[in-house]
């Protein structure tokens, strides 16, 4: 079973125009850090269609391309850092429950909620009681640290209702600020809420050493490996080594795969992505090693145990 525990699914609608321009300015650098001669008018057209997937149609068809079985999917509250969406926030968790219902067996939302929000404890709850939620998504670097006390309600409820929290860890794109995202404000949540299942998502990257050491000891932290796809062509040996120490500080069972998708998908599709992490025991550089188990474990049967799929 391939699992991906880091998937969104988006529409024009549901984020503000500063996250427009982000993405467009994102996917124009990368086009033109390609040797590709593009405008900006033609970069928005591209990314206006591949970002249109209100009903997540695009995305199991992009799953049984790359042979993924399951996507846990997510949206990102940016409304208090980067300006709300013509929909509402609510309204927008509210529609990735539809999905999970249209594609029975395929989908797992969470809900994405910003813990300053006056309504956000309700939002969790309503999420996971009546939209079949099984999490959080938090970004913390939309404007707050991980362990300020604002948070901590929601952390309560999510332990009350039994829902994982997966949270941005490492350095992020402007105007969005990484000094929110350094894990090491997770070790207050960590040992308050010994009983919350937290996935660190993207190992910290350029944290990723500390990411790791803090995962020493805390049987609630688990990571997943997003976003690493567009790194690892010009730099696998540190992928490795951040992965490989993931697994040995967290443990074998507390790793798993993920994409970011769409984003990253266009131009690092997932089933190369799924064929290098499956590859590792027998192309991991001099000195690192894994395990065909680890690598399955990786892959989808943590993703499995954690969600209970």
């Amino acid at each position: 079973m391939i699992v991906d525990v880091h998937r969104h699914v988006q529409h024009k609608d549901w984020s503000s125009e500063t996250w427009h321009e982000m993405m467009l300015t994102l996917r124009h650098n990368f086009m033109l850090s390609q040797g590709e001669k593009v405008t900006l008018e033609d970069v928005g057209k591209e990314v206006d269609t591949w970002y249109d997937d209100p009903q997540a149609d695009k995305l199991i068809e992009s799953m049984d391309q790359a042979g993924i079985d399951m996507a846990v999917i997510f949206p990102v509250d940016w409304g208090l850092g980067m300006g709300e969406g013509k929909v509402s926030i609510e309204e927008v968790n509210r529609l990735y429950g539809e999905m999970v219902q249209r594609h029975p067996g395929r989908l797992v939302s969470f809900v994405a909620v910003d813990p300053r929000r006056p309504n956000a404890v309700e939002l969790l709850e309503k999420g996971v009681r009546e939209w079949g939620a099984k999490g959080l998504k938090i970004h913390p670097s939309a404007g707050f640290y991980p362990n300020d006390e604002s948070c901590y309600p929601i952390y309560r409820k999510a332990v009350e209702l039994d829902a994982i929290v997966l949270t941005h860890t490492g350095n992020i794109i402007p105007p969005m600020r990484s000094k929110f995202t350094q894990p090491l404000y997770l070790d207050d949540v960590l040992v308050d809420f010994p009983e919350l299942k937290l996935i660190c998502a993207h190992l910290g990257f350029g944290w990723w050493q500390e990411l790791s050491f803090l995962g020493w000891r805390r049987n609630n932290m688990y990571a997943d490996i997003s976003g690493w796809q567009r790194l690892v062509g010009n730099d696998f040996d540190t992928f490795c080594r951040a992965l490989r120490a993931m697994l040995n500080r967290l443990g074998p069972d507390k790793v798993m795969f993920g994409t970011d998708g769409p984003t990253l998908s266009r131009d690092h599709p997932d089933g190369d992505w799924i064929e290098l992490v499956r590859n590792l025991p027998e192309t991991a550089p001099q000195g690192i090693s894994f395990t065909s188990e680890e690598v399955e474990g990786i892959l989808g049967e943590n993703a499995k145990q954690l969600l209970e799929l």
